[in-house]
């Protein structure tokens, strides 16, 4: 009983692991795809062997149970997709399916178009391939070529598409790239193995519109695109568009300049010498590097063709800015500074640009060929100037034109004389006047003349001399110190001194010079000298008596101050207007603009022993008006030593006290005394006894 159980278990266990298998020689004749199918040609012989593990008896039957044979089945590959099943006899779920797909070898088809086709360059025409539709394949591979040359161009493609009458379709675009014959080559292929597949192909005839360019007319002149018009500012010109003859269709002509317009549209088949006028164009610098276009479009649709002509407008030159050290208008510098100038202008054509200093006599100089000239000097004093820019060019009409701007220099700088001469000639008699020209700048402000000899220095008396300053062209410093002598006689005739000053140097300058009788004075002088000399005499003896009636007291106390060691004091005072910072004299006489005082001489006896004070005051009669200032005074021997000066302030609604003092008396000397308020200068002598 155990051994019978044994063996039914064993029998069972082996039907229970009985495997049903196809030979491999069933795809012998297969081709596998990407997807692991395996595909037959169609009409293919098929031997495929199934068996099974445990020896049982197996059979081939159809999907739909239709029994064909045991062990191996043989068929002939049709033209659908079959399924095929090899199952046990006793046990038909232990089985295998054995699927047979049918490779798709196309055969036919064929590409349609237009056989000839009127298009233009860059116009699309429309390619349609078919082949017949079977039922086994899913889609085929429709793919398009332009083998017109030896590089065969890949078309742009469409997925076929049943047309459900029994074929395949796709379409391509072919985009023209000019006129003549272009084949076109239509591919089909098994949509797994492009290896099989059919080719068609044909010519497609592009014809092309023609092609002309308009021109642009404007007087006796035609322009081909991308040529220059030149034309002047504030002109004016009239274009025209015109298009030859073409053998078929029309165009459609714009014409248009910077910002107008004038349009046209021709509907005749046969256009000969077609145009369109533009109104007149007026012609403005703005309108530079503008164009003039002239857009011929063919009736067809084919292609818009266009002239483009430049604007070149011509104009004379514009100077932007000039400016020296960043100023527009002027600068102070010292001398030896950095003076940087840079001047912009604009102008067609290029402008020149050069400095200058004085237009148009002086030599240009940093010439450039440029729209911006900069250039850096060392301030020197002629540098003391106005300094222009000029702007050339020349427009088309062969004039040259030119603009200009100014800037202002100023260069701090001493006096200098800038005379060709150190000697004046005067007429003996009379009034005289003499100029001497001098370059500084700022303007000098003291001027201060002596006579001079072998042992003495001595200022002129302002009562015949008068010194005043005329600028005489103020941009570049210049100016003559004016001197006026009244009443001149022989005595006149020496040497002199002029020390001047502007503040620049402390020590100013001195300039030496000498006066001389002019030929035509010679006689008139010397009978004049007689007449002054005699006059003088009287007037000498007048003062003498004077003098000596009003310092009777003071010579007979002279020797007790002596002996007191107490100084002798000679005080000059002055009251008088004080009007804009500068301090006038009462009376309107030739020394108008100096400080006046009591007395001219004072005279110190010759016995009298001890130091000397010389002092001066100075206020203005009106308090309310008066500023501020400065007043000084000093005094000086014959050996040109200044032994002693002073100065005190001029304060608001105030007077000024100035003291100086001669401390070694006696001594025969002549003692000069300097007043000074706002650059108003005065010089008063005190004679001591000799």
């Amino acid at each position: 009983m155990a051994r019978t159980s044994l063996s039914l278990i064993l029998l069972l266990s082996s039907y229970s692991l009985a495997e049903v298998t196809l030979d491999t020689k069933c795809y012998s004749e297969a081709r596998k795809s990407s997807t692991n199918r395996f595909y037959y040609r169609p009409g293919s012989q098929i031997s495929c062997l199934c068996t099974s593990n445990n020896g049982t008896t197996v059979q081939w039957v159809t999907e739909h149970g239709q029994v064909l044979s045991n062990g191996t089945l043989n068929i002939t590959v049709a033209s659908n997709v079959t399924r095929y099943i090899c199952q046990e006899i006793n046990k038909i779920e232990n089985n295998v399916t054995f699927t047979v797909h049918v490779l798709y070898v196309p055969t036919e088809a064929t590409l349609t178009f237009n056989a000839t086709s009127n298009v233009c360059s860059s116009s699309a025409v429309l390619v349609q391939c078919e082949t017949p539709y079977v039922d086994y394949q899913q889609s085929p591979m429709i793919s398009f070529f332009d083998i017109s040359s030896a590089d065969r161009v890949n078309l742009t493609n469409a997925t076929p598409v049943n047309t459900r009458n029994g074929k395949w379709s796709s379409t391509s675009v072919y985009i023209t790239a000019s006129g003549g014959q272009r084949t076109i080559l239509c591919r089909v292929s098994d949509s797994e193995f492009n290896d099989l597949y059919t080719d068609t192909q044909d010519v497609i005839n592009v014809q092309e519109a023609s092609k002309v360019y308009p021109i642009i007319t404007i007087g006796a002149n035609n322009y081909q695109n991308g040529e220059t018009l030149d034309v002047q500012d504030s002109s004016q010109f009239s274009p025209k568009c015109q298009v030859s003859s073409v053998s078929s269709g029309y165009f459609r002509l714009e014409l248009t300049c910077d910002s107008s317009n004038s349009t046209n549209i021709f509907s005749s088949n046969n256009d000969y010498g077609t145009s369109v006028y533009l109104a007149t164009v007026s012609v403005t610098k703005y309108m530079i590097g503008k164009k003039c276009l002239c857009k011929a479009t063919h009736s067809s649709g084919c292609y818009t063709l266009t002239t483009a002509v430049n604007i070149n407008v011509l104009y004379a030159p514009e100077i932007n800015y000039l400016k020296v050290n960043g100023n527009t208008t002027s600068v102070t510098v010292n001398r030896g500074d950095a003076l940087n100038f840079i001047c912009n202008a604009t102008g067609n054509p290029l402008p020149s640009l050069y400095m200058t200093h004085e237009i148009p006599t002086s030599v240009p100089f940093q010439t450039v060929q440029s729209y911006t000239l900069d250039f850096t000097q060392q301030a020197g004093c002629s540098d003391t100037d106005l300094f222009y820019c000029v702007a050339k060019n020349t427009i088309n009409t062969g004039t040259q034109t030119s603009k200009q701007r100014s800037v202002q220099v100023y260069v701090r700088c001493p006096p200098n004389v800038t005379s060709e001469t150190n000697s004046y000639a005067i007429t003996l008699g009379a009034t005289s006047e003499f100029r001497i020209p001098i370059a500084a700048y700022p303007d000098p402000f003291k001027f201060v003349l002596y006579t001079t000899g072998v042992k003495f220095h001595k200022e002129v008396d302002l009562k015949r001399y008068n010194l005043t300053y005329v600028s005489t062209n103020p941009s570049q410093g210049k100016g003559n110190i004016v001197i006026h002598l009244y009443t001149t006689t022989s005595a006149d005739l020496v040497d002199y001194i002029l020390d001047i000053n502007n503040g620049v140097d402390s020590n100013g300058i001195s300039y030496s010079f000498k006066l001389t009788e002019t030929e035509d004075g010679l006689s008139i002088g010397a009978k004049i000298g007689i007449g002054v000399g005699v006059a003088g005499a009287v007037v000498i003896i007048i003062i003498i008596v004077v003098v000596l009636c009003g310092r009777n007291k003071i010579k007979r106390s002279l020797k007790e101050k002596s002996k007191e060691k107490n100084p002798y004091d000679m005080t000059y005072q002055y009251v008088g207007p004080y009007n804009g910072g500068y301090m006038q004299p009462k009376d309107n006489q030739p020394d108008e603009g100096y400080v006046d005082v009591e007395e001219q001489y004072d005279t110190i006896p010759a016995d009298y022993e001890g130091p000397v004070v010389v002092s001066c005051l100075a206020k203005p009669d009106d308090m309310a008006s008066a500023e501020s200032g400065v007043l000084s005074s000093r005094i000086s021997n014959p050996n040109y030593i200044e032994n002693f000066s002073g100065a005190r302030d001029f304060p608001y609604g105030g007077s000024a006290y100035s003291q100086a003092t001669e401390v070694s008396y006696p001594s025969t000397s002549i003692y000069s005394i300097n007043t000074n308020s706002n650059m108003i200068s005065n010089v008063e002598t005190i004679q001591a006894a000799g």
